[in-house]
């Protein structure tokens, strides 16, 4: 059951958003370009669609307890939304 529906509408407006723009770089620029390529269009319509995020965010994992030594990254960690609803589509 869902308690908090505001929340989970949130949400899945914030992964339209983020899905539609992945989903128009990869329909304008096509197959088989670098993946530096890729992160640098996805970063233009971020950019463009006022979606904050932080590029190349590094990260720790604990693991019962323990700090694993190998930090990993993700290519773009999205932040909270400023505008309870911007309506911006890619």
């Amino acid at each position: 059951m869902d308690t908090k529906p505001e929340l989970a509408m949130q949400l899945k407006q914030r992964c339209y958003a983020i899905n539609g723009c992945c989903a128009a770089v990869h329909r304008e620029l096509g197959p088989f370009l670098n993946e530096y390529m890729y992160q640098e269009a996805l970063q233009i319509l971020l950019d463009e669609q006022q979606i904050p995020y932080q590029r190349e965010y590094y990260f720790s994992v604990v693991f019962h307890g323990r700090p694993i030594q190998h930090k990993h990254f993700v290519d773009f960690l999205v932040e909270k939304e400023q505008a309870s609803d911007s309506g911006n589509r890619c």
